[in-house]
């Protein structure tokens, strides 16, 4: 299945409405303002005004693409690679102590190369391999990217991924561009330079509490206009559940973030409505 062209949802929401079809979503335009989303099976449908669609679609989308194993959590201490050096030194630490950037990228990537699998009828057919883990992004970033003795840089671990992995690229992009492909249902790697966010079970309208001095994580959404306040989904590949950062806002990203990288399919960047023009 391509993309659903669906009368009177925004051009930025038809990647997102694709995916949600791929998993037996459908949607309806119901009235001058509301929308009708119903999803599989044993679900209950929702119904969603203009205000709240891309919030509501792209919610639903995060929620099935966990459930089905689609966008994934690697976590850089898991006993399958934690203890493995990463670098080309043998003075370099492990996966445990420093590999929090390989690991935000084999996130991001894992999940570009499950959505490239497509269901035909009882048979899910896949353009890629979908098997990467951290230990493939940590033996590409061991030379692209990897400081020893204080972790990776952004920008060389992102710069090289095309040669890596034929078909996907990266970029650096502004807070501005992150929330636009967010979203669109992308996911964001950014660098948290001593930023501080909110566990999972955290009330909101207290002060964050979950810091790191220099850590990478992955946006993978965004709720709320574009002020101090605005909230944004994490994933973190540094912490078990409960310790780790689940929340943060704008106004952390905008002072203590040290870079937001998106990574993508080759052929998306064509596919993408503009970013509007200033006023």
């Amino acid at each position: 299945m391509g993309i659903v062209i669906i009368p009177g949802l925004p051009p930025t929401l038809r990647d997102v409405a694709s995916k949600l079809y791929r998993y037996g979503y459908r949607l309806y335009k119901q009235g001058a303002n509301t929308w009708l989303l119903t999803p599989p099976k044993g679900k209950l449908g929702m119904y969603i005004t203009d205000d709240q669609l891309v919030v509501g679609l792209n919610k639903e989308l995060r929620e099935i693409e966990k459930e089905q194993g689609t966008l994934q959590l690697f976590t850089q201490f898991d006993t399958r690679w934690g203890k493995t050096v990463y670098g080309n030194k043998s003075t370099d630490t492990t996966m445990k102590e420093a590999g929090c950037g390989p690991t935000s990228l084999a996130i991001v990537i894992k999940y570009l190369m499950e959505n490239d699998c497509l269901t035909e009828g009882d048979e899910t057919i896949c353009k890629t391999s979908s098997s990467i883990t951290p230990i493939d992004t940590a033996k590409y970033a061991a030379s692209h990217g990897r400081v020893s003795g204080h972790g990776t840089a952004g920008d060389p671990m992102i710069k090289g991924i095309s040669g890596q992995w034929a078909g996907y690229d990266g970029t650096r992009v502004s807070l501005d561009e992150a929330v636009f492909y967010l979203q669109q249902g992308k996911l964001i790697i950014f660098l948290c330079k001593s930023c501080k966010g909110y566990g999972l079970k955290a009330k909101l309208s207290d002060k964050p509490k979950v810091t790191y001095a220099g850590h990478y994580m992955v946006l993978s959404g965004v709720e709320g206009t574009n002020g101090p306040d605005q909230l944004f989904s994490v994933m973190d590949p540094g912490r078990n559940e409960n310790k780790a950062m689940h929340y943060i806002r704008r106004k952390e990203l905008e002072t203590k973030a040290g870079g937001f990288w998106w990574v993508f399919k080759k052929q998306e960047p064509a596919m993408m409505v503009c970013l509007p023009e200033e006023s």
